[in-house]
């Protein structure tokens, strides 16, 4: 091999050092990171729980002191009643709407990466046709050749 083949060959094998630290550096700190916001995400969830239930309390314990009958007719009792319920089922066909648009994303990229080797295959026989095209007098015809 002459020194330009051997740095070229230099070159793919630093190239391959740096994806090999990126995907190790990558699969080491992403669970991680998930669970942290999963943590902050409990985190959240448990202040709007708390907030909301301490409004209430400090709510009910407002009317009871103050002597006032602030008690809502049964028709708007009807009306809040209503309007959660239809609140209650836009959020499940939300979370229907995000659960069926992830598992799709989980089956394309799976079909994706079931497919990965035909894809590779296919673009090397690509790359096969093409490359005489491009190739410099001066390129050893044995490596165009072989690939």
């Amino acid at each position: 091999m002459n020194e330009k083949t051997e740095a070229k060959l230099d070159n793919f094998e630093l190239m391959d050092k740096i994806a090999t630290q990126n995907f190790s550096e990558i699969e080491h700190k992403i669970p991680h990171f998930q669970q942290i916001l999963f943590d902050l995400q409990n985190e959240y969830y448990k202040i709007w729980k708390n907030s909301i239930n301490s409004n209430l309390e400090l709510f009910k314990e407002c009317m009871s002191k103050s002597g006032f009958d602030y008690s809502l007719s049964s028709s708007m009792n009807s009306i809040v009643s209503d309007v959660h319920d239809e609140a209650t089922k836009y959020r499940d066909i939300c979370n229907k709407i995000g659960v069926s648009v992830i598992e799709s994303s989980k089956k394309n990229a799976k079909t994706w990466n079931d497919n990965a080797k035909i894809f590779d295959e296919m673009n090397k026989k690509i790359m096969k046709f093409w490359m005489p095209s491009f190739a410099t007098p001066s390129s050893n015809s044995k490596t165009v050749k072989n690939i």
